[in-house]
């Protein structure tokens, strides 16, 4: 029996990512400085994700022994992940400088806790992933973006966007920059030689790239089309 294609990743563009942070951070009347600061958290994860390439647990179940803001490192154990992998990631400055911000606010109300993202409720446990499941869901559809994409097997409603989006959009800009799919591979952390498990980016970025060379196809005409109407 052939393998039954693997359904093309949705992802979200850097523009769209900030659009989800602003609802997330944005301030509502009556939420307390901890809600607050558990709002931050969910921001921090969002982008740590999505610039870095993590899998999910790899970012909520993390330890604070696991960064190293002074070497700018990330340690990924390997009961972290299905592959029981252990990796090393580089951490951009900017996520850096981030990161520091976030901390001085962690320690003032989780300064004992061993977690890098410590559950508001329990200070003993990371965030738990339901939690953060929902506040991504709940922040992308405050932005606008949250749509229905199809019923699985169950019978529940799949949505275009999930937190596995973060490390789609992730390895999408990794092939679309490079037009390589090992080094995309390596930048993802996939072990397979024939990278099978990252081919299924190429379509996803020349969906991207066709985007791109329409809009450039069409620009004199959308520009006569405007004067038109003037």
């Amino acid at each position: 029996m052939p393998r039954k294609p693997k359904r093309i990743p949705s992802i979200i563009t850097e523009e769209e990512l900030n659009k989800v942070c602003y609802f997330r951070l944005k301030s509502k009347k009556g939420l307390s400085e901890l809600d607050k600061f558990a709002c931050l958290r969910d921001v921090v994860m969002f982008k740590l994700i999505y610039y870095n390439g993590l899998r999910p647990r790899e970012c909520y179940d993390s330890k604070l022994k696991y960064l190293n803001l002074e070497n700018k490192t990330f340690y990924i154990p390997a009961q972290s992940n299905k592959q029981r992998h252990q990796d090393i990631i580089p951490l951009q400055d900017f996520i850096v400088e981030l990161l520091e911000k976030y901390m001085k606010l962690r320690d003032k109300y989780f300064k004992n806790s061993v977690w890098l993202f410590p559950s508001k409720i329990n200070k003993e446990k990371p965030v738990y992933r339901g939690t953060f499941v929902r506040a991504f869901k709940k922040s992308v559809k405050d932005a606008g973006l949250l749509q229905y994409s199809y019923t699985d097997k169950q019978n529940k409603p799949r949505y275009n966007l999930t937190l596995y989006s973060l490390r789609h959009s992730f390895a999408t800009l990794c092939y679309s920059k490079t037009k390589d799919i090992r080094k995309t591979a390596v930048m993802l952390r996939h072990r397979d030689f024939m990278c099978r498990s990252t081919l299924i980016y190429i379509h996803t970025a020349e969906n991207l790239d066709k985007r791109k060379l329409l809009d450039e196809i069409f620009k004199e005409r959308k520009e006569v089309s405007q004067k038109m109407y003037l």
